[in-house]
């Protein structure tokens, strides 16, 4: 069901919303107080700066959607490469900075940015 329909409804003075699913549903600042939404799917719902007073969310399924988790988690992984190859490089770049031969100023500025 779409927040605008769940909205409406509460608005209209129907408090119970059990067992819907809200999946991605937005209620950014409304006001939901004492609304039942046990048992509902969640995830992803955005209920920030919402009036939750005296709601009730027994048995509701939160979190991110699964899609999400699998985004983030490939995030996490292209990151964990990305600096691992960083790291085997500025491997190299310590010598630059303690090696007392410089060819100019310039590669030793490099290389402690590079570490940094």
């Amino acid at each position: 069901m779409k927040a605008t329909k769940v909205i409406q409804q509460y608005n209209n003075g129907k408090r119970n919303f059990r067992r819907l699913n809200l999946r991605g549903a937005n209620f950014k600042g409304q006001d939901l107080s004492g609304a039942d939404f046990s048992y509902c799917q969640i995830q992803s719902a955005d209920f920030s700066h919402t009036n939750l007073t005296n709601a009730k969310f027994i048995g509701a399924k939160a979190g991110l959607q699964k899609r999400w988790v699998i985004i983030l988690g490939f995030l996490v992984l292209v990151l964990f490469v990305v600096s691992s190859i960083w790291s085997i490089f500025s491997i190299f770049l310590i010598p630059m900075v303690f090696d007392y031969d410089f060819e100019s100023f310039e590669h030793e500025v490099i290389a402690w940015i590079s570490i940094t």
